[in-house]
């Protein structure tokens, strides 16, 4: 049904969160302060509609098997996080409302959330750290900085320190690499805020390694990581 994971979500975010994978394929890359209009689409529409639009024939896609299993062993969906009506998808209704967080290499982005938008979205976490300010409607950030050490791209945490602190000097949460595990077999997070009616609330939705394997014929997700919430 068109705009069936949109309206799910929009009826129970936690939830559907919590029993689902969520790959956020949007890339803007300039944060807003004014919300945008979003879209979950299943994981295999998206795939044909974008083969479709490219001219490629893969009618296998059709078949593969784009569920994941979760910590418990339950089967998850899988959904692809973009732009409301893009190029791929223009079948969904009721779009989802959100702040916007970017990301930018070597640099840090902010998001001034409001009252117009009761989500916040930003691109996955893979080494970046991310930051929440204080107050009732917080101002958010999202820091990169890597550098070249002995060949290897390496982060810098203490950077990304320094330009979350400018941005927030009165953060009240700081999520690094260090703690949501990467070198610990995670290598994408999701984060994500929630206003429940009273205040935000704000989420990380992580995927394990070698949970992902693509090829033109299959995908296979082999273990979905836990629902976190990380503040307040």
């Amino acid at each position: 049904m068109a705009g069936g994971a949109n309206k799910a979500f929009l009826a129970d975010p936690l939830g559907f969160m919590a029993n689902n994978y969520v790959i956020v394929q949007y890339g803007g890359n300039t944060s807003t302060n004014v919300p945008i209009k979003l879209d979950l689409v299943e994981g295999s529409a998206y795939e044909n509609n974008r083969d479709k639009a490219a001219g490629i024939d893969k009618a296998n896609r059709r078949n593969r098997d784009w569920s994941s299993n979760g910590v418990n062993g339950s089967t998850q969906g899988v959904y692809y996080l973009t732009a409301h009506e893009d190029k791929w998808n223009r079948f969904n209704s009721h779009p989802i409302t959100a702040y916007w967080l970017a990301y930018s290499r070597d640099t840090v982005q902010t998001c001034q959330l409001g009252p117009m938008a009761k989500f916040c979205f930003t691109a996955a976490i893979s080494g970046c750290t991310v930051g929440i300010g204080d107050g009732a409607h917080p101002k958010i950030a999202h820091a990169n900085k890597q550098d070249k050490v002995s060949g290897v791209m390496q982060i810098n945490q203490p950077v990304m320190d320094g330009m979350i602190n400018a941005q927030l000097p009165n953060a009240q949460h700081v999520l690094r690499k260090a703690d949501y595990g990467i070198d610990a077999g995670r290598i994408d997070l999701s984060f994500f805020g929630v206003h429940n009616g009273n205040r935000w609330e704000f989420f990380t939705q992580s995927s394990n390694a070698g949970q992902t394997q693509k090829t033109d014929d299959a995908v296979t997700l082999t273990r979905h990581g836990a629902l976190t919430r990380i503040h307040p």
